[in-house]
């Protein structure tokens, strides 16, 4: 749907298309990408977060809200560069033909 801005046509539209052009193991496409994806994203975001927020209060004496922001906003930057790999990968399979090989 979002690949098809010109057109408005509701999501039954494109449920069936899938269901006609790959079947029903048509909707698990790309599901093995986005389940790797989610183990790096947790897995990256809880032990970053978690040594960063010890690190930065031990080092900087940090306290409260600041901490906790600066924490997360590191944390995320860690996130983006493990997960965009993923995210590019899940994009690339999700988004081709139905007849391509894997």
């Amino acid at each position: 749907m979002m690949a098809n801005r010109d057109e408005d046509k509701p999501m039954g539209f494109y449920a069936r298309e899938i269901y006609k052009l790959n079947g029903i193991l048509g909707f698990w496409k790309g599901f093995n990408t986005n389940v790797v994806r989610a183990m790096v994203n947790n897995a990256t975001q809880m032990a970053c977060y978690d040594v960063i927020k010890v690190w930065m209060m031990n080092t900087f004496l940090l306290e409260g809200i600041l901490l906790q922001f600066l924490a997360s906003f590191t944390a995320g930057f860690f996130i983006t560069l493990t997960v965009s790999p993923f995210d590019k990968s899940r994009t690339l399979l999700m988004n081709q033909s139905a007849d391509s090989e894997v």
